[in-house]
């Protein structure tokens, strides 16, 4: 039975959102993945050293109706009975999203991870949960914002952090969750956050 993992729902970004909005994005490893996501069903094959992912997930709290965001159309992607993670080094993710997931209609969509595959890296999850959204939501992350990220946690001392962490998953900020909803949020510092952060309170 898969469980919340307690020591990553104690991070800022998450602390302050519905359990219901605690959304795994990022893995140490399958083992994480199994008791903080669910089941994985099967590997999809691509480079050998790096599969994809088949996940039942798990449903870990009940849906609180009184956020906005459970009445936008999509809300669902966040809790999706069937998900597909892959390894960091994985490539061909197009391939192994309509082999894993053939009901999902991709046409007009990318396919990507929900969270920056170079940051994941960094902090050590090297498993990342794929969605397929739109073009407009996925390249509206600011470079700059992005930068600024890895330098950050490529510094000396958020590597030390890091390697000791006892998080086993990371759950989505609300720049993740407005990406999975098909949101640009765009723009250096991503002013366009102010604008969703609504969805996501009581």
């Amino acid at each position: 039975m898969s469980s919340f993992d307690t020591e990553a729902a104690m991070m800022p970004w998450v602390a302050g959102l519905s359990s219901c909005l605690r959304v795994p994005v990022a893995a140490r490893d399958l083992a994480a993945i199994e008791e903080h996501v669910g089941a994985v069903v099967r590997q999809i094959p691509d480079r050998p050293d790096a599969p994809g992912y088949l996940v039942s997930a798990t449903m870990m709290a009940d849906i609180d109706r009184r956020l906005p965001v459970w009445d936008v159309q999509g809300a669902s992607i966040f809790h999706s009975e069937m998900q597909l993670w892959v390894h960091v080094d994985s490539r061909r993710y197009r391939k192994l999203f309509a082999e894993a997931l053939p009901d999902i209609d991709i046409a007009g969509k990318d396919i990507d991870h929900v969270t920056n595959r170079h940051v994941a890296r960094l902090k050590g999850f090297p498993y990342l949960r794929l969605v397929a959204i739109s073009p407009a939501a996925n390249r509206s992350s600011g470079a700059i914002s992005e930068k600024w990220a890895i330098d950050y946690h490529g510094s000396e001392e958020m590597q030390r952090r890091h390697r000791q962490a006892k998080t086993r998953v990371q759950y989505a900020d609300i720049a993740d969750l407005a990406k999975m909803l098909d949101i640009a949020v765009g723009g250096g510092v991503m002013d366009q956050l102010n604008e969703v952060q609504y969805l996501f309170r009581s």
